[in-house]
Parts: structure tokens; sequence; C-alpha cells
């Protein structure tokens, strides 16, 4: 718990019976009273639960559980999330609207059931050994509490340096550490008294059956109602803004369903990073003024001050980072920090869902050439070129 204090500094609890501890550092997000204290027991006094995270539908979970004689003596989402396994058990997750990672130990049985949320979004790390079994946010917690000396996963780090990129790794429990997994998104886990542990894999994007694609209207509903449900908060929400188109429509979307700037009792703190060779200046001065944040800039983009962040930011990741944008949104989010913000929405995953990347475009072309397509839109591209003196080119085809 000391490892992780920096995970959440308000309050701190531990649950220690039988064959299994629970310990918990708390970062309030919501009911910031003590009716939110964690490690927290179920009105029946059978589970006690440690969560990180948020389940954001909790308000219309909890409307159903009283319908089905459920109380609550808190106003968070902790204690839906704990009668609601209380009443589907290992079935819950599939109700779950949100990130989290949370490890339930039933005090009747002495069997744990621990779950991570469908893309992996919270974390949590794994680590089975002849003296039981250590689950933990961060992997220098396990490094702290394990009987065994921690080891470098040497193939793993040979894989990682052979291919220059952390995504070029296989996608799979591993981690840098010997003998210290990741549960993998999607997954709960089942560990009996005497230490055995069994994996449900319960969700996985493969699975999904293609529907079509949504239109402008609906794509923007499902926007809203994420963000929406994203601003459920009892503490005061930021945005992480930039140029793009991402985090653009995050704010304007946020602006708007808080009433817009006119309507607006506090201000919307918008946190922003600027420099010569990603110059989008004008698009952040024209998304300011049209929704009136509060925007806040990195002070200090040079290369020597990202280079002196970067031993800190190692130590909180435990293992390699993707690249030179960790560092900023590192900086972003002590920015935010520093104003007393401590929820944030962010246009991460924007690229990989609303294909953003060039290599999605090459993959359009192929299956366009596979279908027998892609003469009729090559056509097309000419035109368009041709009408807008534009050069053949992928920027044609884009247009």
């Amino acid at each position: 718990m000391d490892t992780i204090r920096h995970r959440g500094p308000d309050d701190s609890g531990v649950h220690v019976e039988g064959t299994s501890a629970l310990g918990f550092r708390r970062l309030s997000i919501l009911d910031l009273t003590a009716a939110g204290h964690q490690p927290m027991l179920s009105g029946d006094g059978r589970f006690a639960m440690v969560f990180n995270g948020e389940i954001y539908n909790y308000v219309e979970l909890r409307a159903e559980l009283r319908a089905l004689g459920h109380s609550f003596r808190s106003s968070g989402d902790s204690e839906v999330l704990l009668a609601a396994y209380g009443q589907w058990g290992a079935k819950c997750v599939d109700r779950l609207r949100g990130m989290f990672a949370f490890c339930i130990v039933d005090r009747t049985s002495r069997a744990v059931f621990a779950a991570r949320d469908r893309f992996g979004i919270k974390p949590l790390y794994l680590q089975e050994t002849a003296e039981g079994v250590l689950l933990a946010s961060e992997i220098k917690a396990i490094r702290r509490a394990a009987l065994r000396e921690a080891r470098p996963n040497v193939p793993r780090f040979a894989q990682w340096l052979a291919d220059g990129r952390m995504d070029a790794l296989p996608n799979s429990a591993e981690t840098f550490l010997e003998g210290v997994e990741q549960v993998m998104p999607g997954t709960t886990l089942t560990i009996s008294p005497t230490g055995v542990v069994s994996r449900q894999r319960y969700y996985s994007p493969d699975w999904i059956p293609e529907t079509g694609a949504a239109s402008a209207d609906e794509f923007g509903a499902l926007l809203d109602d994420a963000i929406r449900l994203h601003l459920r908060s009892d503490v005061p929400i930021g945005v992480m803004l930039s140029g793009g188109m991402d985090s653009v429509s995050l704010t304007c979307r946020f602006s708007a369903l808080t009433g817009g700037p006119e309507a607006r009792t506090q201000p919307i703190h918008a946190f922003c990073y600027t420099a010569d060779e990603f110059d989008e200046l004008s698009q952040l001065q024209d998304t300011v003024r049209a929704t009136g944040v509060s925007q806040h800039r990195v002070s200090d983009s040079s290369a020597e001050h990202f280079w002196g962040l970067l031993p800190k930011l190692i130590w909180h990741h435990d293992e390699p980072v993707q690249g030179t944008s960790a560092l900023v949104g590192f900086e972003l989010y002590r920015l935010a920090a520093s104003h007393n913000i401590r929820v944030v929405l962010s246009g991460q995953g924007a690229d990989e869902t609303l294909a953003g990347y060039p290599n999605y475009f090459d993959n359009l072309l192929v299956s366009l050439a596979l279908s027998g397509r892609l003469p009729a839109l090559l056509q097309q591209a000419t035109i368009i070129a041709r009408e807008r003196k534009l050069p053949r080119t992928r920027e044609a085809l884009h247009k």
C-alpha cells in the first residue's frame, strides 16, 4: 500500500481475515464521505471488496437493484458494484459500463473473485507463488510484497529491443517482470482458498457481430451519451485539449452538455501542450473562444525538461512506454493535478476506433481491391482531383 500511495492520497484501509488480505488507497471521486471508505463490506457482511475505477451507469444499476430489494448507505458506485455482485455473481460484469479492476472476498466460502474491465483501462497484475497469490494495481507493489526475488523477463525485453516498438509485441499476459502477469482485459479470476487460480474471459471485441456503419446522428448520440455518463463526479472535471478532432469534439460537447459558457457556474479547465513542431495554436484558440473553457498550457516544452521527467515516468509505468507522447501526457496530468483537477476527459483511443492512422487507409485500399470496387473509386477520385485541382494522391482519395 505504501508503494502505491500516489494512486490514493485521500484514504486507506485494510481488511485481513482468514486466508485473504485486502489493502486499499483511495482517490475520492464519488461520495467523498466516509460512506465510500474501502475495503467495503456488503450490507449482509458476506463480501469484502476493493475497487479501482468508476462504474458510469451506477445510477441506473442502483435503481434496478433497489427494485430487487437492495438498500444503500452511500451515494457512490462502489456499494452499487458490491450489491451487483451479491445479486448476479460473476455475471455482474456484463452489466457494467465503466473502467474497473476489483477484488471481492467471499467471507463465507473464503474464495476470491477479481475482474478487469473490457479494454483493460484499469490495471491489474497477478503473481502466483507457493506461498500465495498476489494482486495489485502496479507491478512495483507486487515487487515490494513478493516473497521471491524479482527478476527481469529477459525474453520479453529481448523481443521488445529487437522489434523496437511496444505495440509490436504479442498481446499476452506477460510483463517485463518474471513471474508477474497482467490480468487480461475482459477477464475474471476465481481464486480458491488454497490459491488455485481459474481464469474466464467474459468479453472480447472479436465476439461483437458487425452491424454496419452508424450514421453521423447515431454516432453523435452515442458520443453525447458517453460524455454525459463520464460527467458523473463529485469533484471538478477537466479536459485534455489539443487541436485534434477528438479532443475538440469532446470539449465542445462537454461545454454544450453543461449548458454552455453562459449557463456554467464553474469553469471547465482545459490542459494543453503546444510546441513549434506541433503548432495547433489557432485551432486551440478557436475552441477556447467557442466554449469559454479556462485554458492552461504546459509552460516548459523543451527537450531537456521532458528528458528530466523520464526516470519518474518509467518508475510510474513499471515497464517501457510506447513513445514520447507518454511524457507529454505525464506532464499534462501533472498540470491538471496542480490545479486540483483529478478527473479529465481525453481523446485517447479515437484514432484506433475511427481509423485515424495511415495504415488503416492502406488496409482499406487492399479491401477495396479484393472486392473489385477500387477501379470505380479511383475513377471518382480522379474526377474530384480535376475539379478541385488536387494531385492524384491519398489526399485526393480522402476528399
